[in-house]
């Protein structure tokens, strides 16, 4: 680095607008135990993430040594979900590590503004990072500090961040301290009794994040840090708001033994199903918290004074440590009763602007060695309308169908000019919907969402166009040929006495009916027409929101379909226009 850069710990050094290894620094936009992270830009005015490691880390040989043995691990990590390093410098007079530069929020900020997910979109972000976990350890590299405040909430799903790096410090400071770093309440126990478990550790982040990311409350409960700590050595969780089965696979995931938790995919499966709607079936060993001694105390690691760093983010503290046990624990004194709940007052909720107001909260007064249910613990808050994805309407969808294949009896040109349109509107819909649900979830709520997809519609209406048109192709092929049959059966000698008894007009009618409804049928159910089947439910969600609006509908549309009948009977001409009128098949 060049003799311009001022010294690591002056001021002028820590701030944006000055050079470090060649990367501008423009603007700060974290920082944790380890060091400060800026947005910069490279020599090609790309804009990257470079993270300088804190003066005392610098200062220490034998960290910048194993950060150099490191760099090539960082290197070969690769995946959708992990922010690749770029560049990393552990000889300057600053050691740094530089990554993409990941757009988007934390997934701290997104639950802050848009609150806890819901289970279709749970399982999304656990198969993300369950990848972006797959792809570091593949390249020997093991996380240590997964945290909501690493997990990034992109438009392409989560992107884990700042991977390695606590790696490195933590095999520093365990070789000179005795103590590690991680987040208590993500970080392994095993991993904070002084074990090393190595990947282990970061499937147990993962699944502890992931319970953040379900209920939007720390996992092991908010609460003085020795309570903290205690849970998660009891392996007590807080699960409420989750069905039966998923807190259930949270707490083998949780469980405080390596050896006692299944593997991943466990834990996967039981998302997956919740979030498909199924009710999945795991049995779960008992666990120590329900034995009939509820009440007993779990004191923090023996030895002296732990330290636990202040932070101010609302987050736990990221380093916690203690040295090697000294002495025997002391006696715990006698358990307290728990303070009687304060009466509920109104609180905000989990939009934009929700940070000003705290829900309120069961409280317990400190004590020297905490049970382990002590702590805060917010009233659950309801999953918003918005959140949640429409719900299917299949006897509307099946009665409008039903509608519309009976006006091709008569009308056969408009019903088909209706049908493509309602798959391409349908199609925009449903792309509408899913972008502002996804926008939502991660920014909240604004007032400009409507404005927003308002302006965005003719792209929708593109995007819908275009995957609605395989379906719309296969549909039309499948009607016409559905037509074709039916009609030369029609006027085939073998059913004159059928078509002189009922009349032919009324076997035409048929035919085209049973066409229309055929075609739509397949582009219906075509793979490409998914969004056209999503957005379907939204305008039906819109329009039938009652059981009440929903009777109505279906007698509008069973009237609709009397009156067809009644025009087939009476004899109205046939109306082919826009369309041409197609020859009369012959067999």
């Amino acid at each position: 680095m060049d003799g311009g850069v001022a010294p690591a710990d002056s001021p002028r050094a820590r701030g944006p607008g000055r050079e470090v290894g060649g990367y501008r620094l423009l603007e700060r936009i974290g920082s944790g135990g380890m060091g400060t992270v800026y947005a910069a830009l490279d020599a090609d005015d790309r804009r990257v993430a470079i993270k300088l490691l804190h003066p005392a880390f610098s200062a220490d040989p034998s960290a910048r040594e194993r950060l150099r043995r490191e760099v090539a691990s960082l290197h070969r990590v690769r995946g959708p979900h992990v922010a690749r390093v770029l560049d990393a410098e552990a000889d300057a007079e600053e050691a740094f590590v530089v990554t993409e530069l990941v757009d988007g929020l934390t997934l701290e900020e997104s639950i802050r503004e848009a609150g806890p997910f819901v289970p279709v979109d749970l399982h999304p972000l656990a198969l993300g990072l369950a990848d972006a976990l797959a792809s570091i350890h593949g390249a020997g590299v093991v996380h240590r500090d997964l945290k909501p405040g690493n997990v990034m909430v992109t438009d392409d799903g989560p992107v884990l961040i700042d991977f390695g790096i606590a790696q490195v410090a933590d095999d520093v400071r365990l070789t000179t301290t005795g103590f590690v770093t991680g987040t208590p309440g993500y970080l392994d126990p095993a991993v904070m009794a002084g074990e090393d478990v190595g990947e282990a550790g970061d499937w147990f982040g993962w699944a502890a994040v992931l319970l953040y990311a379900a209920t939007g409350r720390p996992p092991f409960g908010r609460g003085p840090m020795g309570a903290v700590v205690a849970r998660v050595a009891a392996g007590t969780l807080d699960t409420d708001g989750l069905s039966a089965s998923v807190a259930a696979a949270f707490a083998r995931a949780l469980d405080p033994d390596p050896a006692a938790r299944p593997d991943h995919a466990v834990l996967l499966g039981a998302l997956e199903d919740s979030s498909l709607g199924r009710e999945p079936t795991i049995v779960v060993r008992p666990h120590p918290s329900t034995e009939e001694d509820a009440t007993s105390l779990v004191p923090p690691p023996t030895g002296t004074t732990a330290m636990f760093p202040a932070r101010s983010d609302g987050l736990a503290p990221t380093a916690v440590g203690w040295p090697v046990p000294a002495a025997p624990p002391p006696v715990p004194p006698a358990a307290q009763p728990p303070a009687p709940p304060p009466p509920a007052r109104p609180f905000a909720g989990a939009g934009v602007g929700a940070g000003a107001a705290e829900p309120p909260t069961w409280a317990q007064p400190p004590s020297a060695w905490s049970p382990v249910d002590t702590g805060t613990w917010p009233v659950e808050e309801p999953t918003p309308a918005w959140a949640l994805p429409a719900a299917a309407r299949p006897g509307l969808v099946v009665a409008g169908w039903a509608a519309l294949a009976a006006l091709a009896a008569v009308w056969p040109g408009p019903a088909v000019v209706i049908a493509v349109a309602g798959l391409v509107v349908s199609g925009a819909v449903g792309v509408a919907a899913f972008a502002t649900r996804a926008r939502r979830l991660r920014r909240g709520v604004r007032r400009t969402d409507a404005v927003r997809a308002a302006a965005a519609s003719p792209w929708y209406l593109v995007r819908a166009l275009l995957t609605a048109l395989p379906g719309i192709l296969l549909g039309g092929v499948a009607a016409a040929a559905t037509w074709w049959l039916l009609a030369a059966l029609a006027s085939s000698d073998a059913l004159v006495s059928v078509r002189v008894s009922v009349g032919g007009a009324v076997l035409d009618a048929v035919a085209r009916a049973l066409a229309l409804a055929v075609g739509a049928a397949v582009a219906w159910w075509t793979p490409s027409s998914a969004w056209a089947r999503s957005g379907a439910r939204s305008v039906w969600a819109a329009w039938a929101p009652s059981p009440r609006a929903v009777r109505i509908w279906l007698g509008v549309l069973a009237l609709a379909v009397v009156g067809v009948v009644i025009a087939v009977l009476v004899g109205d001409a046939v109306v082919w226009s826009p369309l041409p009128v197609p020859p009369q098949p012959q067999l």
